[in-house]
Parts: C-alpha cells; structure tokens; sequence
C-alpha cells in the first residue's frame, strides 16, 4: 500500500483506534480499510461509524472473504462505494480509488 502514496494523499493506521483519531482530527474524502483489522472492531465496523459520523467521506472496505452475501450486505450497510476481493493488485486499488474520487486518469 505504500506505492499509493505515489499518487495519493494518504493517511495510515495500524488499527481502528488510530483511524478514528485520525478521522477525527481531519476530513478525509475516501476511507480504505481491511475487514480484519488488529484490535476489538472490525474494519466494516468501523466504516458503519465513520459513515454516521463523517457521511461524506467515502467507505471502500478490502475483504479476503469471498462471500456475495456479506459484500452485498456490507456494501448497504456501511454505504460502501466499492468492496476489494484480496488479494488485490495496486493497480485495481488506484483504478478504484480515482473512480470513487471522480478522477479521470
């Protein structure tokens, strides 16, 4: 996830306790986050909250589990712009990250 810095404006956090500090010290537009995160809560989880919280940042949620059920449902719950099957290659991250962004390059 590092080369992303290459082409974004990023932000990291080893788990969702930092996240939230960060999200709370600034406005992002995009939340990229793992399902399994180190820590009590879950990544989804914690895209739940940021969307009541911070609405118009917008929520991609990365998963290893490949389940339609579960995409289809984070995706409704935590209003998901995209949802990433891993493993997932940087280049679908940067193609995901510009179009949730409206960047066209």
């Amino acid at each position: 996830m590092r080369s992303l810095g290459d082409d974004f404006d990023i932000e990291r956090a080893a788990n969702v306790e930092e996240a939230k500090m960060l999200l709370a010290s600034r406005p992002f537009d995009v939340l990229l986050c793992d399902h399994m995160m180190p820590g009590k809560q879950q990544g989804l989880d914690f895209l739940v909250e940021a969307m009541q919280h911070y609405p118009r940042s917008k929520r991609i949620l990365m998963t290893g589990y490949i389940n339609p059920d579960l995409i289809s449902r984070s995706t409704a719950l935590a209003g998901l712009s995209a949802c990433l099957t891993k493993p997932v290659n940087m280049s679908e991250v940067k193609r995901v990250l510009r179009q949730t962004l409206g960047l066209n390059n």
